[in-house]
């Protein structure tokens, strides 16, 4: 009898995915990303953030399946997608911030707009008492004493005096207030639009005055910057509110600001609504994650476009 031959325990084989799997998921997630992004910009909400994520650690992962060639697009797109989402993820807590604790927000605001203003007036007095001081050096011709004076000035802002005798001698830029009478050593004189401040210094026969500009009101604070304009925009403040040291008790939430011990104003922070900081922080933040989201869907067309040609 014929021997019966057993037959061979089949191994089953795994179905093997397309070749270009990696490359069509990357289209895919970065697809999901961009559109889960550009949601977020009108809706503002943690959900779209979290599928852009998600979407983006895909797309990380499946990005080595693009070709060689084509791969430097494929990661720029990724890298401006993880700048949005960063940005956006950043927005996110300080909106859920203002909401929540909108009263300590407020409190942050005023004191790092004063801290502000205090360390740039200590710094400017010490700047303005070293003009006047060297403007006192000038030389006796008048052309040489304007040159000297003008070298030492720069900016809008600030401007020198040297008196000699009984009349102004020679000066630099433009002083927003009136100088002739300024005697003390330093502190703040004003006008209705400008509030400025000065330090001068006398020598024999002469008298030199230096000002820089503290603040400016509507409409002269579009026309000339000033200390005070920097920190309203640099913090994000409505404005600032000023009166004498004296009465610093009649306006509530002042702080009284000082150089070289002596009192020379006192200043409140004049504090934007909720509302307008929530606006603010989306139109800034919409701005910028648009631009990034531009970027990245520029890459992803590249990209996607030279992997399907092949």
């Amino acid at each position: 009898m014929a021997a019966v031959k057993k037959a061979e325990p089949v191994t089953p084989v795994a179905p093997r995915l397309p070749p270009g799997w990696r490359g069509a998921g990357w289209i895919i997630g970065s697809s999901i990303a961009l559109l889960a992004m550009s949601r977020w910009l009108s809706a503002t909400s943690v959900e779209y953030l979290v599928l852009a994520a998600t979407a983006t650690a895909v797309c990380a992962a499946l990005m080595f399946g693009v070709q060689a060639s084509h791969r430097p697009w494929a990661v720029a797109c990724v890298a401006a997608m993880i700048m949005a989402l960063t940005l956006g993820a950043n927005t996110q807590h300080q909106l859920a911030r203002l909401e929540h604790d909108w009263p300590a927000e407020r409190a942050r605001m005023s004191d790092e707009a004063l801290s502000d203003l205090s360390a740039r007036v200590g710094q400017a007095s010490v700047e303005l008492g070293t003009l006047a001081l060297a403007a006192l050096t000038a030389p006796s011709d008048r052309g040489d004493a304007f040159q000297r004076l003008a070298g030492a000035v720069r900016g809008d802002d600030r401007a020198l005096v040297l008196f000699r005798g009984d009349s102004a001698f020679a000066w630099s830029g433009t002083p927003r207030v009136s100088v002739d009478s300024l005697a003390d050593s330093s502190g703040v004189v004003g006008t209705p639009f400008y509030l400025a401040l000065y330090a001068s210094a006398t020598g024999i026969g002469a008298h030199a005055v230096a000002t820089r500009l503290l603040y400016a009101v509507p409409p002269a604070d579009r026309m000339v910057h000033s200390l005070g304009g920097d920190v309203v925009q640099r913090t994000g403040i409505a404005g600032l509110r000023f009166v004498p040291a004296a009465d610093s008790a009649t306006l509530a939430g002042a702080r009284v600001v000082q150089s070289d011990g002596r009192n020379l104003f006192a200043v409140r922070a004049e504090l934007p609504t909720q509302g307008q900081v929530q606006l603010r922080l989306l139109e800034r933040a919409r701005l910028f994650v648009g631009l990034l989201l531009g970027a990245a869907l520029a890459c992803f067309i590249v990209a996607a476009w030279r992997d399907r040609r092949g």
